[in-house]
């Protein structure tokens, strides 16, 4: 199986990568397109790969040809951390694997693991967490890869598992599956990096 330009992994898993693509010899995963960091959307939506234009991923492609990932310590990291005063370019997997976190509306900015934006709650004491989507422990305090909703403080969940819920559920059903809060709950995970499509 062929790699992904941008981060040459051969991985497809669609809750980390999104979908795979390949047309005129490229071959890449979604979220490393829309997570490259000087590369815009300057077509429709129709047009070239989700709007990035074929040209304009060249140019990018080039361009992190000499950025060094902060984490794997190889050539071509296309994600750069939006801290202001941070250098950090990571691979998005590596960053994915590290604990950094690429947000999926507006900008789709993306920080390093000393960045990224973490969950400001106090978790309710309770003996033996479990996540809500698969009913396996998570961990006891909150972490890149343990998340709670902010409405209920009650309702735990493995990052994998509610990525997968909001790939399902879209936009118009994702919601916590304990409380039912939909508002702060969808706004409190688009800003820990999961991806709620619009449908």
């Amino acid at each position: 199986m062929a790699e992904c330009v941008f981060c040459k992994r051969a991985d497809n898993d669609p809750y980390i990568f999104g979908e795979t693509c390949q047309r005129g010899g490229l071959r890449f995963h979604k979220n490393c397109l829309y997570h490259a960091s000087n590369l815009t959307q300057r077509g429709e939506d129709n047009e070239g790969f989700f709007g990035f234009l074929l040209p304009d991923i060249q140019q990018e492609l080039q361009r992190v040809a000499q950025k060094k990932c902060c984490i794997c310590q190889k050539w071509g990291a296309s994600v750069r951390c939006h801290h202001q005063r941070c250098s950090c370019t990571f691979h998005f997997p590596c960053g994915r694997e590290r604990g950094c976190v690429s947000q999926f509306f507006g900008e789709y900015r993306s920080f390093c693991w000393q960045h990224a934006p973490k969950q400001q709650v106090r978790l309710v004491p309770q003996e033996h967490r479990q996540c809500t989507v698969c009913m396996e422990a998570v961990e006891e305090h909150l972490s890149f890869t343990t998340l709670t909703c902010p409405a209920c403080n009650t309702a735990h969940f493995h990052r994998y598992c509610v990525q997968r819920q909001a790939l399902i559920a879209a936009r118009h059903r994702f919601h916590c599956l304990f409380c039912w809060d939909m508002e702060t709950f969808q706004a409190e995970m688009l800003k820990l990096g999961i991806n709620i499509p619009s449908m």
